[in-house]
Order: structure tokens, then sequence, then C-alpha cells
């Protein structure tokens, strides 16, 4: 938009991606550290943080030759986050496990009738998300 390497607020190209990508990887790296210097805070918060910069990096390095579901990763990565706390505290969380997973179906499905993405991008997209995130929050 501003200097012509984003066309819209869309981000249809996946090149338009790269760069947006990179600035929250780099603010959420620098969250990270200014994290790690307060001393109580709990692991499964650093493991969080840990597992989303994972994620950014592995969508940034998807982005260069394909495009992946941005939104799907992020409503993965939340579904993996409460279903990893779940097991790691013992927390019977069904019913907000249940919300979650019906607003991810929601969300992917509204992916698809935009036509912003295709099956494949919205169902990769959502389990590298889950994935990461569920292991970087239960180690």
């Amino acid at each position: 938009m501003l200097l012509g390497v984003i066309k819209s607020v869309y981000m249809k190209e996946r090149k338009e991606r790269i760069i947006p990508t990179v600035f929250t990887g780099f603010f959420y790296l620098l969250g990270f550290f200014l994290l790690n210097r307060i001393p109580v805070v709990p692991s499964f918060i650093k493991g969080f943080m840990l597992a989303t910069i994972l994620v950014i990096a592995i969508a940034l390095a998807i982005t260069f030759f394909w495009k992946i579901s941005m939104h799907m990763i992020g409503i993965g990565g939340l579904t993996g986050a409460v279903l990893a706390l779940s097991i790691r505290f013992g927390i019977d969380a069904w019913m907000i496990f249940s919300f979650i997973l019906l607003i991810s179906g929601l969300l992917g499905s509204s992916r698809l009738y935009l036509n912003a993405h295709t099956p494949a991008q919205v169902h990769c997209g959502y389990l590298l998300g889950g994935i990461v995130v569920f292991w970087g929050v239960l180690l």
C-alpha cells in the first residue's frame, strides 16, 4: 500500500505476506526475550511463546513457496494450547475445547467460502498451529 509491497489489506498474494510475517516474528521474539527477564514466568507460558515463534518461522518459510492460512494457524495454535493446558494441569476443559473446535470449523469454512484458500491450505494451517503449540505448551 504505502511502499507498494502490499496491494491491499487482504494480502491475496503470498509475496505480500512475507514482510508482515517477518515483523510479527520479530516482535514475538522481542517479547520472548523481555518475558525471559522476568524470573517468575511459568514454563508453559515460555513454551507457548517459543512455539508461537517457531510456528511463525515455519509459516514464513512456507510462504516463500505456498500460501498457507495464517488464520487457521492461529486458531489451531489456540486449540493446541487449550488441549495441552487441560492435559498438563488435569483440567476438564471439554466445553471450552468444543467451543474452540466449533469456532475453528466456522473460521475454516469462511476462508473456503471467501475463496481465500484451498482446503489443503486451511487444513495444513490448522494442523501446523495445533501440533507445534500443543507440544510447546505441553513440554
